[in-house]
């Protein structure tokens, strides 16, 4: 049987996430190989142990959300993803005070988710190892069902709204 894949993602901000890189990466040092552990690491600095991905096409990085038995996050719209493909993300949120952020709209955005039991919040590497210790043995359920089509189709038109916002004003 293959290992289990966790796919970690930090998005594609210029801000740098080296925390969860490296929380993640700690972690799959530590647990040799019960998984297979990938990071999307962007502008982070690179993982020592686990597999490192600076940049995926979207193609690439749907697939790695679909095989994923765990996702682990950023606060921002990969959240959204994952929860398509029938994952609960794990969310470390982006800090504005540690430099990894314009301001503290992931804190924000990721508590009032995390409220409404859509999302795990994880503040802590420790609370991360918790987590993925607890998901890789079955303690702890990270799978869910797959949105409706209703919600699917909203959740496809909010990334759309995103990715517009992204592409004004740029040639």
């Amino acid at each position: 049987m293959d290992a289990p894949l966790v796919f970690a993602t930090v998005g594609t901000e210029h801000y740098p996430f080296d925390r969860l890189v490296n929380w993640v990466d700690g972690w799959a040092a530590d647990r040799a190989r019960a998984a297979r552990v990938v990071i999307q690491y962007g502008a982070s600095s690179p993982p020592s142990y686990a597999e490192g991905i600076s940049l995926l096409p979207y193609e690439e990085f749907e697939k790695y959300l679909n095989e994923a038995s765990i996702v682990v996050s950023h606060g921002g719209v990969s959240v959204m993803q994952a929860r398509q493909y029938g994952a609960m993300p794990v969310v470390v949120p982006r800090e504005h005070a540690l430099g990894e952020n314009v301001d503290d709209h992931q804190v924000a955005w990721a508590e009032w988710m995390h409220a409404r039991g859509e999302l795990v919040l994880v503040r802590t590497g420790r609370d991360l190892r918790r987590v993925l210790d607890g998901a890789m043995d079955g303690r702890m359920n990270l799978r869910i069902d797959p949105p409706t089509s209703v919600a699917l189709a909203t959740s496809e038109r909010f990334g759309e709204l995103v990715a517009g916002l992204f592409r004004v004003g740029r040639r």
